[in-house]
């Protein structure tokens, strides 16, 4: 049997298994889905961008795996060059994820979000770390106040 992909870089307006994918999460009391491409490689969250740290190095699922860019992504990038980080654009894998030193998440709306639990274990020491600290940090000097927080 033949089964019909759609390339998940197609802005197709098709969300629902990004949609079901989040309900399932919150249904585990999760606060985000991690969505595989076809091959069992990380992709991204249901409406977000993944980042994780391994000593040093930013590393972030490759736009050939089919994933959309992301404003924040790009953003993120751009500021991880400013701080001298070495980045990588790559394929990763599911245990990459769970044993990485640090892990965040990026959109348009949340911005940057920590991860600091995987499959209910710890990513890293389990709380915030130094790198995901200073590029939030970078980015809320480069962006101003954070969406809603109008100052006047």
């Amino acid at each position: 049997r033949k089964r019909l992909l759609v390339d998940p870089s197609a802005k197709t307006g098709n969300y629902l298994n990004n949609l079901l994918a989040l309900k399932e999460a919150k249904e585990r009391g999760a606060f985000e889905a991690v969505m595989l491409d076809a091959k069992g490689r990380l992709a991204e969250g249901s409406t977000s961008n993944l980042f994780l740290v391994s000593g040093r190095t930013l590393k972030t699922p490759a736009l050939d795996t089919g994933i959309l860019e992301g404003v924040t992504r790009r953003e993120v990038l751009s500021i991880a060059a400013e701080l001298g980080l070495p980045v990588e654009e790559t394929f990763l894998w599911p245990e990459e994820l769970r044993g990485a030193d640090e892990a965040f998440i990026t959109s348009t709306i949340r911005e940057i979000v920590p991860v600091t639990r995987v499959d209910g274990g710890p990513v890293g020491a389990g709380r915030v770390g130094e790198t995901t600290r200073r590029i939030m940090e970078a980015f809320r000097a480069r962006t101003g106040p954070p969406l809603g927080e109008a100052r006047f």
